[in-house]
């Protein structure tokens, strides 16, 4: 059987956002039509401009298996910053936003870990998600760091004390503090929302 080649550019319904002076669009994308046109700055590569860690495989996994389970979801976005060679275009009459599919056309600000994992999904268990992303664009170098500073230093999550003084109610009533106990003591374990 022969493989269809892809087109070269390609367009999403997309939310374009202003914060700041910084212009930015909301979206989803199969993480077929992502996962490969993004990349990552990553400091044991590039000691001067690389600000990422390094990728955990099996944090990858851990996320694939999840996705596979098919009883949760990931909301959180994947951050990404287009390059230059993205050509991207905000079509403000149709509400998209178009790239050309290039090598390259996305810098990986946060959220590495989540895309490995959703095209780990893809690859092993055949289910093309799509990834929640935001897109910035027209970032320097330098304010692509101070946006992953920004996001990893800035931004906190909830503690695990008040997620356990906090009931959930289930269609059988309202889960034991043992319960919910476990499930953040699971969940410190299993850190797989996280970048």
């Amino acid at each position: 059987m022969a493989t269809q080649k892809k087109a070269k550019a390609v367009s999403y319904p997309c939310l374009m956002m202003m914060q700041n002076n910084h212009r930015f669009f909301l979206t989803s994308i199969p993480v077929s039509d992502l996962f490969s046109f993004c990349f990552v700055s990553n400091r044991s590569e590039d000691n001067i401009q690389g600000f990422q860690r390094q990728l955990s495989k099996s944090r990858a996994d851990d996320i694939a298996a999840y996705l596979n389970k098919g009883t949760g979801s990931i909301p959180t976005n994947v951050v990404v910053s287009a390059q230059s060679q993205a050509n991207l275009k905000y079509n403000s009459k149709s509400k998209t936003i178009g790239f050309d599919r290039i090598d390259k056309a996305f810098l990986v600000l946060d959220g590495q870990h989540r895309l490995w994992g959703y095209d780990i999904c893809r690859s092993k268990y055949s289910k093309d998600h799509r990834v929640p992303v935001s897109i910035y664009e027209k970032l320097g170098r330098a304010e692509e760091a101070k946006l992953f500073i920004d996001i990893n230093t800035k931004q906190v999550g909830v503690p695990a004390a008040s997620l356990a003084r906090h009931s959930t109610s289930r269609r059988n009533g309202i889960k034991s503090r043992c319960n919910i106990k476990r499930f953040v003591r699971r969940r410190k374990k299993n850190t797989i929302l996280a970048n």
